[in-house]
């Protein structure tokens, strides 16, 4: 029974690793604990229907409320400097890219934001560009496509047309080429590059995905600012709160809605990042299932182990009661004899002084 206990103890503890180690492969969930730095920040994404035709302005008005708001619930930055949160958007389309080369057409991410705080890519070659750079003719390429385009992996500096205009490339990408990232629909070459620019030199579908870090003092308050102030109703978004999505409430609720939360009775698009986290949600849900049940039973073999114990005790419940009363009043004369030897001590020294 003993070994049966330890073995199961065993197995839980390697299921709790495995389920770290899946949920800190994905750094995209965990912007949160980047940028909180002790405090209680929430990293909320919101994905939207295409149709709702938000645009950068909306957003922009969303931020400049937000602040204000927050701030008037008393939660001020650390310093003059510091931002309350951090956010970013992105929308996808197509654009076609041009070199003296060739000409290829790519799947397109144009960005916003620190959106590559959010989601740190592996980078190759070069770096990635960021929402203070004022030129708008920037991008980030895979590997796949600079080989396409260029015939060499570091292309970092180069020059790319798209939709007429001049791109520098500033970094080059490894791709994930894994099973479940091209299932989750990252299967083709990319080019990452400002949002402004895709949607006057690509074809744009719209911004579907906005996310943000920002002070989350109590459970809940983060997530509802954003739907009651974004100004997208519900039904034309999805949200979901990243940085607490894979605690043990959450996956409880994956288990409950295992069936259905597959099914999709919207037109809202999920990027890949999002389609990967949702598999691995799944994943660690049935984890914990395994984890319960091997915990679960050195917990069972402990109970019976303690109620054959009492059955078979050579002990009365007065011989505690007993045992009690002695423990305590030896604690009283320690107690007693503690006090005194610092009560003559204190004479002494008064004495002495006399």
């Amino acid at each position: 029974m003993a070994a049966v206990a330890c073995v199961s103890l065993m197995l839980c503890l390697i299921l709790s690793i495995v389920s770290k180690v899946n949920k800190n492969k994905l750094p995209d969930q965990q912007m949160a604990a980047r940028w909180a730095n002790g405090g209680r920040y929430a990293q909320i994404s919101c994905f939207i229907d295409p149709n709702a035709m938000i645009d950068a302005d909306t957003l922009l008005f969303f931020r400049h409320r937000l602040n204000d708001l927050i701030q008037q619930d008393s939660i001020v930055p650390p310093n003059e400097n510091a931002r309350l949160f951090t956010d970013a958007y992105c929308a996808t389309g197509n654009v076609t890219a041009s070199t003296t080369r060739t000409s290829v057409s790519i799947t397109a991410y144009g960005v916003a934001g620190d959106f590559f705080r959010f989601h740190p890519l592996q980078f190759s070659y070069g770096t990635f560009f960021g929402p203070d750079d004022i030129m708008k003719d920037y991008c980030v390429i895979d590997e796949e496509t600079a080989w396409n385009l260029f015939g060499a992996l570091n292309v970092v500096g180069m020059k790319v047309e798209i939709g007429g205009t001049q791109h520098t490339v500033v970094g080059v990408i490894a791709r994930d080429k894994s099973r479940l990232v091209q299932q989750a629909g990252l299967d083709q070459p990319v080019i990452y590059l400002p949002y402004e620019s895709l949607t006057v030199n690509g074809s744009c579908r719209g911004i579907s995905c906005y996310e943000i870090v920002m002070p989350n003092p109590i459970t809940g308050y983060a997530k509802q600012k954003i739907i009651d102030n974004i100004g997208i109703s519900e039904s034309d978004m999805s949200i979901v709160e990243n940085s607490s999505r894979f605690s043990v409430m959450h996956l409880f609720d994956v288990l409950k809605t295992y069936r259905t939360r597959v099914m999709r009775t919207d037109s809202i698009p999920y990027p890949y990042w999002e389609n990967v986290a949702r598999a691995k949600e799944n994943t660690l849900a049935k984890l914990l299932v395994f984890r319960i049940i091997f915990m679960a039973i050195p917990i069972v073999f402990l109970v019976l182990f303690l109620i054959s114990a009492y059955r078979h005790r050579k002990w009365h419940k007065e011989d505690i009661l007993e045992g009690i009363r002695t423990l305590w009043e030896k604690g009283k004369r320690a107690v007693q004899r503690l006090i005194s030897k610092k009560r003559n001590k204190r004479e002494e020294n008064y004495e002495k002084e006399e």
